[in-house]
């Protein structure tokens, strides 16, 4: 800096401006690439929203712009916080440096806008630099996204001038915001506020037996709400409120784990003489009881952040994953249709006549009715259940593997409704108003689906007396046709010729019940196709921003631990031991939001898990595995530059 000696005013502010961004130019790269990652994230996920093949391929789904449009809402906010606490960090490196200029005469106002000019040169830089790696990635995730929801559409490469103006304007705001935070910060921090910047004194936390407790007990107590069965007494009112207060307990207990419990632990382990004296034992537990403070709210908050991230990728890669069994669970039958009239069944058995693998077909007669007020709770006044004859359910249930339900006259059979809880059973003891004025009450409840579940109405078995006596009143009766095949995914050109029949016999499309096990397959492919690659990227911007908010926190305990670090070198503390210390303690800040998520998000998937009757465990084991080596990877790096920081 030995142009300071001639006078600030020798230079222009745009001339020291580059000056200072060639000559420091690695320390500039700390805040470029968070930069160019989140504009690069950002880029690529409005591209897909205005990807007109993508958009336009999802038939059965929609316009999935507004999924696209969340997700990016979300991003902008996160990219925001992610940059902000990236320039902070800058920011805090060169305050010393800003006092050397105010020293030499250069007033707030120039300090001022020369980090106005240096913040817009590296934001267009990390503009143009994060626009193009996000046209070029866009064309990959738009063909792994395509993939995922099983599309058959070709994703070609394309520049969309949309997305492009929308990255600018939102990181134009972005940069505009951090600007004024960076003036704001010169004009009114003191000159020696400025110099003493990074040697901000950090106190040593005390343990609290009390605390440590709590947190565990509201931790246990969360856990313990959340895996309690959906059968439970506890969840027989109130059950939205509950799950929310558990959601709180574990957002209290786990800040207080960490406020607390920690604590307490590591000055549990520094009291064992033995240990605390041995090697660099002493120093690492030191540095991480002083440190901790300054921690403990960003230990939290990632521990949460990473919890809902595990949790969020879990879950819908789970769901993904066990699509083609929830499907059949949902849409026992291939096909199921109301028959509008003898012209348009003709028309359709002709149809299904090419067919060579039909497991079974089979015309179901019902009476179609209200459902009542004793059905509120569930469905609205009007809302049609379809009487089904015993007769016929033992034909139908013998077709599809299940077995016969016993029950008396006056009562009827429930069946599972497509809710998530497959086990619940709310029907039980609700009674129904029969035509002719004979009342049914349902008697049992099986848990699964008897009918296809989009159809929008409810199954009731009731004896064939009970039946006959409701059609004899006058009851609507409703054929349904049903069909099962064997290669169902590959029934495309077969759902599109029963559809063009069906609605061209019909007048309303409302009237028409119609289901088919292909469209609605095809629909969740889509559907969970898209929530896994919005997961999948939301996780990978949450560990690469957890990642770099915990070596942003490293890298700069190592700037104010360099001195001591220096000190020990001299006095004998050899390489190994250091890297020895430094790895310890870096691991430490490391694993703690870690071990925490995986905890919490652990339960979570279990809870859901048995809740949904779903298998979850080896689609979230593989999450796991992905987020602990990627995790792994960040904690090295984050060592090895902490090592060479200090030591060199």
């Amino acid at each position: 800096m030995f142009w300071l000696l001639l006078g600030v005013d020798r230079l222009t502010l745009i001339e020291l401006t580059k000056r200072n961004i060639r000559k420091n130019s690695r320390a500039y790269l700390v805040y470029f690439y968070p930069m160019v990652f989140s504009v690069m994230i950002y880029f690529t996920f409005v591209s897909l929203q205005y990807n007109r093949e993508i958009v336009d391929g999802a038939k059965t789904l929609g316009k999935i712009g507004p999924a696209f449009m969340a997700a990016s809402v979300f991003l902008m906010v996160f990219s925001a916080l992610f940059i902000f606490y990236s320039n902070s960090f800058f920011m805090k490196k060169r305050k010393k440096e800003i006092a050397l200029y105010s020293l030499f005469g250069m007033t707030k106002g120039k300090a001022g806008r020369m980090l106005f000019y240096e913040n817009a040169l590296v934001g267009a830089g990390a503009l143009l630099v994060g626009i193009g790696l996000g046209a070029i990635l866009s064309k990959l995730f738009a063909m792994v996204l395509v993939k995922l929801m099983g599309m058959k559409v070709v994703a070609g490469f394309s520049l969309s001038p949309a997305a492009a103006i929308q990255t600018v304007l939102v990181f134009f705001l972005i940069i505009a915001v951090t600007s004024g935070y960076n003036a704001r910060m010169i004009y009114t921090s003191t000159l020696q506020e400025l110099f003493r910047a990074e040697k901000k004194a950090e106190q040593k936390p005390q343990a609290s037996t009390i605390m440590s407790f709590v947190s565990i007990l509201m931790i246990g107590g969360g856990y313990w709400i959340i895996l309690q069965s959906a059968s439970s007494s506890l969840w027989s009112s109130f059950a939205w409120q509950k799950l929310l207060g558990s959601i709180v307990l574990l957002i209290i207990g786990t800040y207080l784990f960490i406020r607390a419990f920690l604590i307490f632990l590591l000055r549990f382990i520094a009291r064992k003489e033995k240990f605390f004296y041995k090697g660099s034992n002493m120093l690492s537990l030191t540095n991480l009881l002083y440190r901790i403070k300054g921690n403990m709210m960003v230990l939290a908050v990632l521990s949460l952040l990473t919890t809902f991230a595990l949790f969020l990728m879990g879950t819908t890669w789970s769901f993904y994953a066990n699509l083609n069994q929830v499907s059949e669970q949902n849409f026992p039958h291939s096909f199921l249709y109301t028959i509008p009239n003898k012209e348009a069944e003709k028309e359709i058995k002709s149809l299904f006549a090419k067919r060579k693998d039909i497991r079974y077909g089979m015309k179901l007669e019902t009476v179609k009715l209200a459902a009542g007020p004793d059905f509120l709770e569930k469905f609205p006044p009007d809302y049609p259940v379809l009487l089904i004859p015993e007769s016929s359910f033992k034909k139908l249930a013998g077709n599809m593997g299940k077995k016969d339900v016993e029950f008396t006259e006056g009562e009827a059979v429930s069946f599972y409704d497509g809710t998530l809880n497959r086990s619940h059973d709310p029907y039980t003891g609700k009674s129904l108003q029969l035509p002719g004025g004979e009342t049914v009450t349902v008697g049992s409840y099986e848990p699964y689906s008897l009918l296809n579940q989009i159809i929008f109405a409810f199954p009731l078995v009731v004896k064939d007396s009970v039946y006959e006596k409701a059609k004899q009143a006058g009851g609507q009766v409703e054929n349904l046709q049903i069909y099962k095949l064997g290669r169902e995914k590959e029934t495309k050109k077969l759902n599109d010729s029963i559809e063009e029949v069906l609605f061209s016999h019909t007048e309303k499309e409302v009237d028409v019940i119609w289901s088919s096990f292909y469209k609605q397959y095809e629909q969740g492919m889509e559907t969970y196709g898209i929530l896994i690659f919005i997961s999948g990227f939301l996780g990978l911007v949450f560990l690469t921003a957890t990642g770099s908010v915990l070596y942003y926190r490293m890298l700069s305990e190592a700037e104010a631990d360099k001195p001591r670090y220096q000190i020990l070198k001299k006095i004998g503390l050899s390489s190994k031991e250091m890297k020895r210390t430094i790895r310890f303690q870096t691991m430490f800040v490391f694993s703690v939001p870690l071990v925490i998520a995986i905890l919490h998000s652990s339960v979570l998937m279990t809870a859901l898990a048995r809740f949904a009757g779903i298998a979850m465990s080896g689609a979230f084991a593989l999450v796991l595995g992905m987020y602990m080596l990627l995790f792994f990877g960040y904690f090295y790096y984050t060592s090895t530059r902490f090592y060479k920081l200090v030591y060199e």
